[in-house]
């Protein structure tokens, strides 16, 4: 038994199938069995590609030879979707809001049939935003057509839209653990670039790295899974030079952010001396955070509590100028904790906070100072 199928060239001949042999055969008419239930496309009617298996489809046209140098007009009514086959498809604009529209209806048939067909309609981006298909696929967590999409080799999986948004983003804003997962696995995806995302709360932070954005998204699954993945840089920077835990430091304490920064305190990969562009290291970003329980964390975990920013200023400088009396005294707890270090203003802590007025913590730091320092095998048990 042979199938017909209308063929898309303007000759009007028809490509016949043999599923025994699974060949096919160019007629300028249907054989005489099967004339009556041949279709042309001219008259929108359905062909029988729609009985066909979409691998099949895909083998006949590939045959063809179609290229995309024929008219996507020609092929529009291939769609195997009720919803696509009667839109007027050219070239350019009208091409990429045809593609655009069986992305956002999840029509994967249709997608899956371009694929076989491997002609390469899969490079458009929408005009106003620049998204391209994968990211409008994830976008709208349509995790069947970003299957698809993955499977070509065309579609840019690292693509930029205007916002600076890439795929990875999407499914990172979205919650979309799946098709993030589906993204970590391909080979060729970027996860330690910076990306410019323009819609996030802080003005001054526009240039995130995909782990900085998870952090600011605040959702401990994705975190974990990004974190999980063995090409992902714990110690990777954004443009102030910060790292990814420093935006956890910078949230609201609850214990979702507080489960976050126990997952980067866990790594042994983390830079625990790592200073960013301000020569802030973590310790000083902590005084200056919601977690103030992290002091110890942090000295227990060896950072170098004596370090100086830009200006000189140690954690303890930092605590002082803030009043921090609860701070001050955790800190004159840690061992090897220099007293004498003096910022660009030639202050030490002790002077920093008898000219700024702060008598109890002065005296605070006068009676260390008066004191050995506490012995290293003691300290741990100080909290």
């Amino acid at each position: 038994m042979m199938i017909s199928t209308t063929a898309s060239s303007p000759s009007g001949n028809y490509i016949m199938y043999d599923p025994n042999t699974q060949s096919f055969s160019l007629w300028q008419k249907p054989p005489i069995g099967v004339q009556n239930s041949a279709h042309t496309m001219k008259n929108n009617n359905i062909t029988y590609f729609d009985m066909l298996p979409v691998e099949i489809i895909g083998k006949i046209l590939k045959n063809m030879s179609i290229s995309e140098s024929l008219p996507l007009a020609a092929t529009s009514h291939l769609f195997l979707s009720e919803a696509v086959r009667n839109i007027e498809l050219a070239t350019g604009k009208d091409l990429a809001e045809a593609m655009f529209s069986l992305v956002d209806k999840g029509d994967c048939q249709s997608i899956n049939l371009l694929r076989l067909m491997n002609i390469n309609y899969f490079l458009v981006k929408e005009d106003k935003t620049d998204n391209n298909l994968l990211h409008c696929a994830v976008q709208s967590q349509k995790s069947d057509i970003c299957s698809i999409l993955l499977k070509i080799e065309s579609v840019d999986i690292n693509a930029r839209n205007k916002e600076g948004y890439t795929p990875l983003h999407y499914a990172i804003k979205n919650n979309d653990i799946s098709t993030l997962t589906k993204l970590l696995d391909m080979p060729g995806i970027d996860l330690n670039d910076n990306c410019n995302i323009s819609d996030l709360d802080d003005d001054d932070q526009n240039y995130l790295p995909l782990l900085h954005y998870a952090v600011k998204c605040g959702n401990f699954d994705i975190v974990k899974t990004l974190l999980d993945h063995k090409r992902i840089n714990v110690n990777v920077c954004d443009e102030n030079g910060d790292l990814a835990l420093r935006h956890a430091f910078a949230k609201k304490h609850n214990s979702i952010n507080k489960a976050i920064i126990d997952l980067f305190l866990d790594k042994e990969s983390i830079a625990i001396n790592h200073q960013n562009n301000n020569k802030e290291t973590l310790l000083h970003l902590a005084i200056l955070s919601p977690y103030h329980y992290l002091i110890e964390d942090l000295a227990k975990r060896g950072i170098d509590v004596n370090l100086i920013d830009r200006q000189n200023n140690t954690a303890l400088h930092f605590s002082v100028a803030h009043e921090f009396f609860g701070v001050t005294e955790k800190l004159l707890q840690i061992p090897n904790l220099k007293l004498d270090i003096k910022n660009i203003y030639g202050m030490t802590a002790y002077e920093l906070a008898v000219r700024k007025g702060f008598d109890k913590i002065a005296e605070l730091i006068q009676e260390r100072q008066s004191v050995k320092s506490p012995n290293v095998s003691n300290w741990f048990g100080l909290f």
